[in-house]
């Protein structure tokens, strides 16, 4: 027995060695391949078909660089821009098709370059500034009050300068390719490589420009391993802090609804196995329907009568789609608070656009009320992994994030526990009893960079109500958990008009809690009412009801339509090829949106409905979802032009079946069940 014991020792001591080498070796070669890519020693350059490889020599010994932007879709009506990493190597890593020399601009050429064109795109008035990302960093680009130009990390803008508006990427490529092309030359058939003499951790080493095919991918160096290996976060830690507080602490201050909600999670494993797999055996196709769009008035008479105690409220609604146009609002909004700041949400992350956000919470607290609620289950999930965008190399990432928002402040924090792993997804940030921000982005960077979301800024007596439900989900995560969370529902929507918008319609909340699925029963109603069209977007549609109810309506004549995102974060549980299989066969018309997309929105003839709650069992049934429904035909309009109508566009629609795989009927019977 000892010696077993010594050998499992001996064995996890020699796993540890050789890993500490491995990670050893990486870091060298990583600093081996920086420094020589920080060398004048730049020999050749060939360029194929959408990929690149430059050769580095350092006497007599040769090193290459190879980069490829193959899978980025450019949209030939507009200048694209894309990103790709840099790939070192001691020797060429692949055979380029069609390669053909082209030649490599110094680094003084593109410094030039950049700074005619950020001279054409600054602002024009002195003191004044943009906001802009370039390779998933904040930038700002302002005019000083002598005049001069200067782009520079946000955070190192000075104090007196007033940044407002936002500088898209696209932007700042799109002039860089019209000051190109205002010198006339031809160059290697208007192709262009600069080398930009960058070589930060993560940064952009080479910019090429393909000026005929309206594309400027920004080629950067890889992550420093340092930073790359480690979120900050002790998952031991967190699973640890995580048991005892969804465990045992939930048990003793929430008993009556911890074990409510272990009922209605045993009844739904029930259902599913009662109800089984999708029916999807129609198969026919039927013309697309003529007739006028469902009774609107009739509807909203239908949903008032299910949902006696969920009347609409007046509101009005700003739709902030990605997060170019939700965090400046938002860090806006926080800015300007004058009383209180209520935030809640599932994820708030421990990476640096999250720090960024509980920085400006922290800083606000001793003169405003600050309170943050989040889930603690998606905290850590999200804590103990690592963003797929490049963090800056200086950054040092929290152990918790509760801690921090806690540390040297005065805002108050308070984490959902997750008895029987459900969880709070609901998103909602509430300024001054005046402002709501609501739907589907999380507070880190995925959200502020990277995925295609949806945020809806809202004003009107509706943010009282949702200022009741954060006030209800506060009390129930304190220390007398049911007995506080019973008290507060008694408790009036407390709404203080400020610059109140003019125009205000009727908007319904809707909800997905233990013994309550709203948002799932008013949208198998609308689906069986639409007569004209159907119009869905949603990252993960796994609920089979849903499904079934969709293919019914294609049947009847109804123009069904879906966005689905090319890839998902749901990991071995996604079977989206699956669902985009039935529904072809169906007749419903699949797109493919080009990047992760997290938009959560429906449109039912004229009836919308979007938020937080995904088309899978966990947030149609068992987890914590709020939702907004309105049928205000200017919004519903607004809604279908801005975001629908632009993302069927931008998407690739789905003709042809595609391939099923084992691990896709795995990840079908998993979320099922879930």
């Amino acid at each position: 027995m000892i010696r077993r014991v010594y050998k499992i020792i001996w064995l996890v001591a020699l796993y540890l060695f050789l890993n500490a080498c491995g990670a050893t070796h990486q870091k060298r070669e990583y600093f081996e391949n920086i420094t020589l890519l920080g060398r004048q020693h730049l020999e050749t350059a060939l360029l194929g078909d959408n990929e690149i490889q430059i050769r580095y020599r350092h006497g007599e010994v040769s090193s290459y660089l190879y980069a490829s932007w193959q899978n980025l879709k450019f949209n030939m009506a507009t200048h694209n821009h894309g990103l790709s990493e840099i790939l070192f190597s001691k020797k060429p890593l692949k055979t380029l098709k069609n390669p053909r020399q082209i030649h490599v601009r110094k680094g003084d050429e593109w410094q030039a370059l950049l700074k005619r064109a950020i001279s054409v795109i600054a602002p024009s008035e002195q003191g004044m500034g943009v906001s802009a990302v370039l390779n998933y960093q904040e930038m700002a680009l302002y005019r000083d009050t002598d005049c001069t130009i200067h782009l520079s990390k946000f955070s190192d803008t000075p104090p007196h300068i007033r940044v407002t508006g936002l500088l898209r990427e696209t932007q700042i490529a799109a002039e860089i390719a019209r000051q190109l092309n205002t010198e006339g030359t031809n160059e290697d058939n208007g192709q262009f490589l600069f080398r930009t003499d960058s070589i930060d951790h993560g940064g952009i080493a080479f910019m090429f420009i393909d000026l005929n095919r309206k594309q400027t991918v920004f080629l950067t160096t890889p992550y420093n391993p340092e930073y790359s290996h480690s979120s900050g976060s002790n998952p031991a830690m967190y699973m640890a802090r995580w048991f005892y507080r969804s465990g045992l602490l939930t048990i003793l201050k929430n008993p009556a609804t911890t074990m409510y909600r272990l009922y209605c999670r045993l009844r739904h494993s029930a259902a599913v196995i009662l109800t089984g797999s999708n029916d999807s055996e129609k198969n026919v196709y039927v013309q697309y329907s003529e007739a006028e769009g469902m009774d609107i008035a009739r509807f909203e008479e239908i949903l008032d009568d299910m949902f006696p105690h969920n009347r609409p409220f007046k509101g009005n609604i700003n739709f902030l789609i990605d997060g170019d146009n939700f965090f400046p609002r938002l860090i806006q909004c926080l800015n300007d608070a004058k009383k209180s700041i209520w935030l809640r949400t599932y994820i708030f992350d421990n990476d640096d656009y999250a720090v960024k956000i509980a920085d400006i919470l922290k800083r606000r607290s001793p003169d405003i009320k600050v309170r943050v609620l989040a889930d603690h289950m998606g905290c850590m999930s999200a804590a103990t992994s690592l963003p797929s965008s490049p963090i800056p190399g200086d950054f040092i990432f929290p152990s918790d994030i509760f801690d921090y928002l806690e540390e040297d402040s005065k805002v108050m924090v308070r984490a959902t526990t997750n008895p029987w792993f459900t969880a709070d997804h609901t998103k909602t940030i509430i300024i001054d009893s005046n402002t709501a921000f609501i739907g589907g982005m999380n507070i880190g960077r995925e959200y502020r960079y990277e995925w295609h979301d949806l945020m809806m800024e809202v004003r009107g007596p509706v943010v009282g109500r949702l200022k009741k439900d954060f006030r209800k989900a506060w009390s129930h995560a304190g220390p007398f958990g049911d007995m506080a969370y019973l008290f507060s529902g008694a408790s009036i929507p407390n709404y203080e008009p400020e610059n109140e918008p003019q125009e205000l319609y009727d908007i319904r909340t809707l909800y997905t809690k233990a013994g309550a699925t709203q948002i799932f029963d008013a949208q198998l109603v609308a689906i069986r009412n639409a007569k004209r069209y159907i119009y869905i977007q949603n990252p993960y549609f796994t609920e089979n009801r849903i499904l079934n109810e969709l293919i019914n309506a294609r049947a009847r004549g109804v123009d069904v339509r879906v966005i689905l995102p090319s890839t998902s974060d749901y990991g071995f549980m996604d079977s989206s090829n699956i669902v985009k299989n039935i529904m072809l066969k169906n007749g419903i018309r699949v797109y493919q949106y080009p990047r992760i997309s997290h938009i959560k929105a429906a449109i039912y003839d004229g009836w919308a409905c979007l938020g937080s709650a995904n088309f899978d069992a966990l947030s149609l049934r068992i987890n914590l979802e709020t939702n907004l429904a309105f049928s205000d035909p200017k919004a519903v309009q607004r809604l279908k032009e801005d975001l629908f109508e632009r993302d069927f566009a931008a998407s690739r629609e789905v003709t042809a079946p595609v391939k099923v795989t084992f691990m896709d009927y795995m990840g079908e019977m998993i979320s099922n069940q879930l």
